[in-house]
């Protein structure tokens, strides 16, 4: 974290957000997934992942020292959930000790064919395109805004097609675990949002409404 406040200072960034993952769902993964999951410190036992817990003690006292050392960096806070729907006790205890700036949905996985759930990477192969897109119109209908990762560069046309589904707001994220890439495509981020008529929101900076 401290290393990521560092880049940001480096880059000029005003502000920097840090959303851990919290995942309450075990997933069935591919040998691919799996050692991509291994690259990032995490382990699979008999072709599963059990995410950790997010050690939220931990991850806040990590956060209020970076904000000591960077005053002039605005340093929010964020979690990443997993399937919240799922479990809705979980998130929300989570989210009222948290406290957090900055939260984001993410789907890691869909039911399985054989029970159980799988990594969504793996589970998209085997489902059709207006069965894994049709949420588009479900988050736009929402109020939600869409995260435009820079990481896993997102395809133009899905922010396209969440213009046309009705998404009046998008957020960039660079997903990164190495502080060197932060913020990487942004400006080609920017540029797709802009050519399907959204710019810089008026209250905040990370999220981009429709003119």
């Amino acid at each position: 974290m401290e290393g990521a406040c560092a880049r940001a200072v480096q880059l000029g960034l005003p502000s920097v957000a840090f959303t851990d993952h919290a995942d309450f769902t075990d997933w069935r993964v591919s040998s691919g997934v799996a050692a991509f999951l291994h690259d990032l410190g995490g382990q699979t036992s008999d072709g599963v992942f059990s995410p950790p817990a997010l050690d939220l003690e931990g991850y806040l006292e990590c956060l209020q020292r970076c904000r000591e050392r960077y005053p002039d960096l605005q340093i929010l806070s964020g979690v990443e959930l997993g399937e919240p729907h799922w479990h809705p006790e979980e998130a929300t205890a989570l989210l009222s000790r948290g406290g957090f700036d900055l939260v984001v949905a993410a789907l890691h996985s869909l039911p399985g064919e054989e029970g159980g759930h799988v990594e969504v990477s793996d589970a998209y192969h085997r489902r059709s395109e207006p069965d894994v897109l049709s949420v588009l119109r479900t988050l736009a209908g929402s109020g939600r805004a869409l995260e435009v990762n820079t990481r896993l560069p997102l395809d133009p046309l899905i922010v396209s097609w969440w213009r046309q589904e009705g998404g009046t707001a998008i957020t960039f994220g660079s997903d990164v675990h190495d502080a060197h890439f932060l913020a990487q495509g942004f400006a080609g981020a920017a540029a797709v949002a802009a050519a399907n008529g959204y710019g810089p929101g008026n209250h905040r900076r990370d999220f981009w409404t429709l003119k």
